[in-house]
């Protein structure tokens, strides 16, 4: 089976070069599991960066990208019904990669979520609001506040 994708890590390349050819490096900060198993292949400034996975062999290649990001292409081959553990293995780097050398990783999963962060970092009052009130975080309260206000207008009337 092969496998195939990319993903825009924010760091320049050099920096993301250097990080996917030093194997303490990205050993130290993979999980265990992943870790252990991880060895770095052939590395050719042409030919891209080669790591044995779990599940299979993965060659890492610089797309392209700007001084600020780089566009990280992989290519891998796997046997038949190990594809879901190369792809886990090869996330997994690809998240330590970012997490290690550019901050955390941008996803769409994270929503209107990003506008509230962007508004606390620039200083909008939502940088005073705490995290966590009594050791749940904010939406549980919130999530609370509107349950029992339904249940006050469901039944209300028999209270």
């Amino acid at each position: 089976m092969h496998i195939a994708g990319s993903r825009r890590i924010l760091a320049p390349a050099d920096r993301v070069r250097t990080a996917l050819t030093d194997p303490a490096f990205l050993k130290a900060s993979l999980p265990p599991g992943v870790a252990d198993q991880a060895h770095l292949g052939a590395h050719e400034p042409d030919e891209g960066v080669t790591w044995r996975l779990p599940g299979g062999e993965a060659v890492f290649r610089i797309a392209g990208g700007t001084k600020d990001a780089t566009q990280l292409g992989y290519d891998a081959d796997t046997d038949a019904g190990e594809e879901a553990r190369l792809k886990a293995s090869i996330d997994a780097l690809l998240d330590t990669l970012q997490s290690e050398i550019a901050g955390p990783r941008e996803t769409g999963a994270q929503g209107p979520m990003i506008g509230l962060a962007k508004a606390a970092q620039s200083g909008f009052p939502f940088r005073a609001m705490p995290n966590m009130i009594f050791g749940m975080p904010l939406i549980f309260w919130a999530g609370s506040a509107i349950f029992f206000l339904i249940f006050v207008f469901m039944f209300g009337a028999y209270l």
